[in-house]
């Protein structure tokens, strides 16, 4: 993951390892789907190699959440303090996931395991903190 500081997932994962409170400032929904960039790859490998060339297009998964769930799993994997979530005071939905179903289905003809959220914030924290003892 590039430019921490421009991703809601990073910040969680810097909120969680420096022990501060994760918060979620949005005033409206904010759904996002996270798939792993092994689990990406690997499908996109797949692909590549199956008999046939045609072109297969496909958006990427990943369950849609609000960035609420988000930071919880963050913080129950870090051991972080209780999340707080502004109150949501707009019916706007901020809606980035990609197709779950249809990705799912790929991954599973394929036969490749999905990373679990959970485990995808375990990496994550691991590549962070190695990332500041080298800058350090």
């Amino acid at each position: 993951m590039n430019k921490h500081e421009h991703y809601a997932l990073a910040s969680f994962i810097n909120d969680a390892l420096d022990g501060r409170t994760i918060e979620v400032r949005a005033p409206h929904r904010v759904v996002r789907g996270f798939v792993a960039i092994r689990e990406l790859m690997s499908l996109a490998l797949a692909l590549l190699l199956e008999d046939g060339g045609e072109v297969v297009r496909f958006d990427t998964g990943g369950e849609g959440l609000e960035l609420a769930d988000v930071a919880r799993i963050v913080a129950a994997e870090l051991g972080g303090r209780p999340v707080q979530r502004a109150a949501i005071t707009s019916e706007r939905i901020d809606d980035y996931v990609g197709q779950a179903d249809a990705y799912e289905a790929l991954l599973a003809q394929h036969d490749i395991e999905a990373v679990p959220l959970a485990r995808q914030v375990r990496e994550t924290a691991e590549f962070v903190v190695a990332a500041r003892s080298t800058s350090e």
